[in-house]
């Protein structure tokens, strides 16, 4: 009797320590989730845009005036960047798991929600292509099994954020390396969920029976967003003409 229990509170220990978090990975599902990624503004890059407009779910005021909505086909990676080819651009959730209102900072990407903007009108432009993940890993550590025993239920929770950036043609790999080589990249605006879904392996372990796993997340509260990327820089020809218009100036009036 004392080894079942033994083995019993080894398996319980050995699943908390997986306990995971689902959520549905899109940004298109129509009166729950509607957002979209948008290129860097055009006139001032380097500072991001975030929030709902009028064509999202919730609807939002924003607008992004200077922008192109990312993805819609796809193509080659080269510059200039055509953001039109949704294959060159990477989409992936970062999370805080088991703690709520993190810091943007103390996200750290999930390795199985990765997936690329749409490359054709289905969905379209500014979406993610869905991840359809079966099974389903989910975010590692969302819950903890002494959470799940003092409230009778799994209340799986953790802080995220949707992160993108331009790949390069599938090269840069991670939102640090696109920050570290110049590219465009970006990130939503941090938000929690505490409806993750849990898999069936983990309900059945807490429960000691088979059973079915819970619902996944849909991302609700995930806002659109802009890439940010490099300051412009005037083309070698501007900057030239620049130089000799100064000359011109100085030549004229040294003559005088």
């Amino acid at each position: 009797m004392k080894k079942i229990a033994i083995i019993g509170l080894l398996s319980l220990c050995a699943a908390g320590a997986y306990a995971q978090g689902t959520l549905v990975f899109g940004n298109d599902t129509p009166g729950t989730i509607v957002t979209h990624i948008w290129s860097p503004d055009s006139v001032t890059p380097t500072v991001q845009i975030t929030g709902n407009t009028a064509n999202d779910f919730p609807v939002g005021s924003q607008t992004y005036p200077h922008s192109v909505l990312i993805g819609g086909s796809s193509g080659a990676a080269g510059t200039p960047i055509n953001y039109s080819f949704g294959n060159n651009f990477t989409a992936q959730i970062y999370a805080d798991a088991n703690v709520l209102n993190a810091s943007a900072s103390s996200l750290t990407p999930v390795s199985s929600y990765i997936t690329t903007l749409a490359t054709s009108s289905n969905p379209g432009a500014g979406f993610i292509i869905l991840g359809n993940l079966s099974p389903d890993p989910g975010i590692l550590y969302a819950n903890t099994y002494s959470d799940a025993l003092n409230n009778g239920t799994l209340d799986n929770k953790a802080t995220i954020a949707l992160a993108c950036w331009y790949n390069a043609g599938g090269t840069i790999n991670s939102l640090a390396a696109a920050q570290a080589a110049g590219v465009p990249y970006g990130e939503s605006p941090t938000f929690n969920m505490k409806n993750l879904g849990e898999p069936s392996s983990i309900m059945t372990a807490l429960n000691g029976a088979p059973t079915a796993a819970t619902s996944a997340g849909n991302m609700a509260a995930l806002q659109s967003f802009s890439l940010i990327g490099p300051s412009s820089v005037p083309e070698p020809s501007t900057i030239a003409l620049g130089v000799m218009g100064a000359c011109a100036f100085l030549a004229r009036r040294r003559k005088k």
